[in-house]
């Protein structure tokens, strides 16, 4: 496994070998720009699965620059806008270039101009995130014909990345159907296939080790093992959850009541308690629940709070 770090401050993202073919994916799709007609990767997954954290690991390998001709914007990343029609997706997108919509412009219009800005800006790779907020949206027949001109008319590949039901959507629209290049789906990890845990247990070791986990923290197959089925796999999930810890652990010792060596698991729970209060609680395997609640899961089975039992 490859760790990565964008800050300059420790590891903030671990190329699995899972991760490794996914980016490889998205880099051969990149490679047919130019080459005619775009052809589209459809990239999803449940919440958590890693979708947001592997795009935006591609998108910071590719970092906008300029030479003389202009502004050079290898891979242009847009989030759909939650309940949008395809004009406030165009306008994301239009924004994601750094352009500022033709004002009274028609659809057609919008589409003429990110075309034009994806040439301009020599645009390789155009990522369309969070698609599924539009699939359920009455325009979204709307939205694939804008999608197919962008296809046809462009020279720019496509990813539509969202949940499960974006695949759907791509898949009923016969021209977006047949341009279909690569069609990934993030899936949880399962714990009973050794490939997988090996993964897992490599990944949070090389994760709690870059964030400096006291060595009192017991990172060993139990926690993974555990941590892995409060989290139903998902790896977003798994290492937002890494992350947390990472932050209570920070707050403890901001404290000054104890030495890092000192520091035991027990000891973060007023963090974490002082953290949910201030909203920076997230989504576990059960729902909208903080998975640091005992209460999210049921008693027969192993419990988040019970990872650093």
């Amino acid at each position: 496994m490859q760790p990565n770090s964008t800050t300059g401050l420790g590891i903030d993202y671990v190329v699995t070998p899972r991760i490794k073919t996914h980016l490889a994916a998205i880099e051969q799709l990149r490679g047919t720009h130019g080459r005619g007609d775009s052809d589209i990767m459809i990239l999803s997954g449940p919440s958590g699965s890693g979708k947001t954290t592997l795009l935006d690991h591609f998108d910071k390998q590719h970092r906008a620059s300029a030479d003389a001709a202009g502004d050079i914007r290898p891979i242009v990343f847009a989030r759909c806008p939650d309940r949008s029609n395809f004009k406030q997706l165009a306008a994301a997108i239009l924004d994601a270039l750094h352009v500022t919509p033709a004002p009274r412009a028609t659809e057609k219009d919008m589409t003429r101009q990110i075309i034009k800005q994806l040439n301009g800006q020599r645009t390789q790779l155009l990522v369309l995130h969070d698609m599924h907020r539009i699939v359920g949206n009455r325009t979204v027949y709307g939205g694939a014909n804008v999608i197919t001109d962008l296809c046809e008319d462009g020279r720019t590949p496509i990813v539509i990345a969202g949940l499960t039901e974006v695949a759907r959507f791509v898949k009923k629209n016969s021209s977006l159907r047949r341009r279909i290049m690569a069609d990934v789906t993030l899936e949880p990890y399962d714990w009973s296939i050794d490939k997988d845990k090996m993964e897992l247990i490599g990944l949070t070791k090389m994760l709690a080790q870059s964030w400096k986990y006291p060595h009192n923290f017991p990172i060993d197959e139990e926690f993974v093992h555990r941590l892995t089925w409060a989290h139903g796999g998902l790896i977003g999930n798994i290492v937002q959850h890494m992350k947390r810890t990472e932050k209570a652990i920070s707050i403890t010792l901001s404290a000054g009541v104890k030495r890092p060596a000192e520091i035991y698991p027990s000891d973060v729970e007023e963090a974490y308690r002082a953290m949910r209060a201030k909203g920076l609680s997230f989504a576990g395997v059960k729902g909208k629940e903080d998975p640091f609640d005992l209460s999210v899961l049921p008693p027969e089975a192993p419990t988040v709070a019970s990872l650093f039992e």
